[in-house]
């Protein structure tokens, strides 16, 4: 058996801004398209159902962007809007490398985000808020995460209300503005990924090696959830299998 192999993964990104609209709101469209997975939210609640957007595409030729009709989110003060951007197929590099050369992996690049807020008034002006440089960056609880070798959640770095208009964020960094090599951006119209249900556990038992194992009594695509104790820093895994 070969002996792993480090690599220097991307910390997932937490990007925050905040906008106050000068009139009455009557009609506002979002346009979202991330270099890797994410998911945001305005004033703390998560904008819409859909989980692993975007869908993957070969990114060196295009990306999708998302629409999401954002009316009922916004309110006529301040609105803060929170991003958190993951790996997906574009940052990850553990597996499929494009190539044979040593240390050269399948990442397309740091994985980023563009997002475009159209906002239409009573009165028929219109506002334009999107990603620039105000906008504000840190990392977070996530401090790993791959497609294929899963996530790495630290609580000790979570971030109480970072999405919100009373989170102070005068220790974040500024954002970095970038250009990625992508040709096109389209429009995804193939129906989401959302969730459907929640499971509950068949079977709950020791194994002798005294791990717990956990049978959901079928394959699924999803995640665990699950309340813990413990003491700081203690390590939790869960590894996922299928029989």
């Amino acid at each position: 058996m070969k002996e792993p192999e480090m690599v220097a993964g991307h910390a997932a990104a937490y990007f925050r801004n905040e906008f106050t609209p000068q009139k009455t709101i009557k009609n506002a469209q979002a346009y979202i398209c991330g270099l890797g997975y994410y998911e945001w939210y305005i004033n703390g609640k998560k904008v819409g159902d859909h989980v692993l957007d975007p869908a993957p595409s070969n990114y060196d030729k295009q990306a999708y962007y998302v629409n999401y009709d954002v009316t009922k989110e916004l309110t006529s003060g301040k609105n803060a809007i929170g991003i958190v951007v993951g790996n997906s197929f574009y940052g990850q590099d553990i597996c499929w490398r494009r190539n044979k050369v040593p240390g050269i992996y399948s990442s397309y690049g740091q994985p980023s985000v563009r997002l475009l807020i159209k906002v239409t008034y009573d009165d028929g002006s219109q506002a334009n808020f999107y990603t620039d440089e105000t906008w504000k960056e840190s990392t977070g609880p996530i401090v790993f995460n791959n497609v294929y070798g899963g996530d790495t959640y630290d609580a000790r770095f979570e971030i109480p209300n970072w999405n919100t208009t009373n989170y102070d964020d005068a220790q974040w960094g500024k954002v970095k503005v970038i250009s990625p090599e992508v040709n096109k951006i389209s429009a995804q119209q193939f129906p989401p990924v959302r969730k459907l249900k929640e499971l509950e556990p068949q079977k709950v038992f020791q194994g002798t090696d005294g791990n717990w194992v956990v049978d959901f009594g079928q394959n699924i695509a999803g995640w665990v959830k699950i309340n813990v104790k413990g003491e700081k820093g203690q390590l939790i895994e869960i590894i996922t299998t299928e029989a």
